[in-house]
């Protein structure tokens, strides 16, 4: 870079022109993937053939005709188009999603476990879709409290109250769950945009099959999970167990902890240890029992 070239530019345009030098000294070129909007169709004609998914699906489907309706038909129009650098600057521009809220005073179990018909992903992604990009943590805050207060945050508070949580304590648990929610979608669209931008693998994802099914990607007949490690048991089935007698091969993709006050998104180098394992050969033993569980971050390169 010359120095001409440096002025009239902030530190922030400048650093991300340093990670763009950065990344194409590692990767080369960013590879052309396909981003046609993905859609419940996908989900039916590659992960539906299977029995026990196909009854999942089924079962599921009963439970609400809004909600069906909803799934069935979205389309993921924004997200196959998003890049890294995108996600990166919300990152680097959105608050401290978790403020000053201390994990042990202000949540509550009621609120960490309450399951409103209207899932905190799938109002994530239709923000996304209605806005053409990865929200920030104060616009995706900002929506769930007014536009999307009716399907989401009024739900949850009058349960809460029903339970005699204090309106004070319900409205801090629901900003953490929000927080972290918001988080754990911004990690899988991250984790989506590396392998799929910056790796060429044409990984699909549908809000059931991350919902539902549990896994943020798939290809052929293997898929990945974006998590967080946890000294809590999950209360919610694995993908493993729930893809089990099927040839899938499902794997996390483990971000770690990265210090207070920032985003935590996965790490590259987990991310190429997903990627060289997406590019393996897809000729798979066949299955009978659930696929081992194996995480990314530890599986040596």
């Amino acid at each position: 870079m010359q120095p001409t070239e440096l002025r009239g530019k902030t530190m922030d345009e400048l650093r991300r022109e340093l990670a763009g030098i950065e990344f194409r000294q590692r990767y080369g070129t960013i590879k052309d993937v396909p981003t046609d909007p993905f859609t419940y169709q996908h989900v039916v004609d590659e992960l539906l053939s299977f029995d026990t998914l196909r009854k999942r699906a089924d079962t599921w489907s009963q439970r609400d005709d809004e909600i069906t309706a909803f799934v069935h038909g979205f389309e993921h129009r924004v997200l196959p188009t998003i890049t890294p650098d995108q996600v990166e600057r919300v990152r680097d521009t959105s608050s401290h999603a978790l403020g000053k809220l201390d994990k042990q005073r202000d949540t509550h179990r009621f609120i960490d476990f309450a399951n409103p018909k209207w899932a905190m992903t799938y109002l994530f992604h239709e923000i996304m879709e209605r806005d053409g990009r990865v929200p920030s943590w104060d616009r995706f805050f900002d929506l769930m409290t007014t536009t999307y207060a009716p399907r989401w945050w009024r739900i949850v508070r009058r349960s809460a109250q029903r339970r005699r949580v204090g309106t004070a304590h319900a409205d801090r648990a629901m900003r953490w769950r929000l927080a972290t929610g918001w988080l754990g979608n911004l990690r899988t669209v991250y984790a989506l945009s590396v392998l799929r931008h910056r790796h060429g693998i044409p990984l699909r994802y549908q809000l059931f099959a991350h919902a539902e099914l549990r896994i943020d990607g798939w290809y052929g007949h293997k898929a990945f999970r974006s998590m967080m490690p946890s000294r809590f048991e999950d209360h919610k089935k694995s993908p493993q167990a729930i893809f089990a007698g099927t040839d899938f091969e499902i794997r996390d993709v483990v971000t770690q902890r990265q210090g207070e006050g920032v985003a935590w998104l996965p790490s590259l180098d987990a991310l190429d240890r997903a990627a060289a394992w997406f590019n393996e050969s897809d000729e798979q033993p066949e299955q009978t029992s659930a696929p081992t569980q194996v995480s990314l971050f530890d599986v040596a390169s």
